[in-house]
C-alpha cells in the first residue's frame, strides 16, 4: 500500500491541482474502514513493514483530508473569480464529495485540530449553498454539510465551556 501511495502521489504531483478529487475518491474506501475485532488484535507487524488496516485507514484519512482541503481551496478561489451558480453536475459532485470526506474525518480529530476542517467545511457549505439555488441535486449534500457544521460548532462550544 505504501508503494502504491508513493507512486500515486508522484503521478498526482505531475497533474494539475484540480485532480485532487481523484485522491479523495481513491482514499475514501480505505479511510473509514473499521473492524472492531481488528482493534483488539491488530493484524500485521509494523517492525517487519506490514501495515494493519487501522494504520492504512489513518494514513488514507490524512491524505484524503489534505486532498479534500485542496478541493475546498480550489472552490474558494473559483468562487471569488466566477459565478458558480451555474456550475452543475460534476462540480457539485466534487464539492459534495470533499465536504462528505471532511464530515466523516472530523470524528477522528482531536479538539485542537477542528479549526481548519471547520473553516473548509464552512467554505464548501457556502459553495454548495450557491450551487443549490440553481441545481437541486446540491440541496442534499448542502443539508448534510450544514448539519455537520452545526454539530461541529456545538462540539467546539462545549469544549470551550
Amino acid at each position: 500500500m505504501c508503494r502504491l501511495v508513493t507512486k500515486l502521489d508522484d503521478w498526482l504531483r505531475a497533474m494539475p491541482e484540480v485532480f485532487h478529487m481523484t485522491k479523495v475518491l481513491l482514499y475514501e474506501p480505505f479511510a473509514f474502514y473499521h473492524r472492531s475485532s481488528q482493534a483488539a488484535t491488530p493484524e500485521g507487524n509494523t517492525t517487519t513493514g506490514q501495515l494493519t488496516m487501522a494504520q492504512i485507514a489513518v494514513r488514507c484519512r490524512a491524505l484524503g483530508h489534505a486532498s479534500a482541503i485542496k478541493v475546498a481551496k480550489l472552490f474558494e478561489t473559483f468562487r471569488r473569480k466566477h459565478d458558480i451558480r451555474y456550475l452543475q453536475s460534476s462540480c457539485t459532485q466534487y464539492a459534495a464529495t470533499a465536504a462528505h470526506f471532511i464530515v466523516n474525518h472530523i470524528p477522528f480529530l482531536h479538539q485542537d485540530e477542528l479549526v481548519e476542517p471547520e473553516a473548509y467545511l464552512r467554505s464548501l457549505t457556502r459553495t454548495l449553498s450557491i450551487m443549490a439555488k440553481t441545481f437541486k441535486p446540491a440541496v442534499k449534500p448542502l443539508e448534510e454539510a450544514s448539519n455537520a457544521l452545526r454539530s461541529l460548532e456545538g462540539r467546539i462550544n462545549k469544549a470551550e465551556s
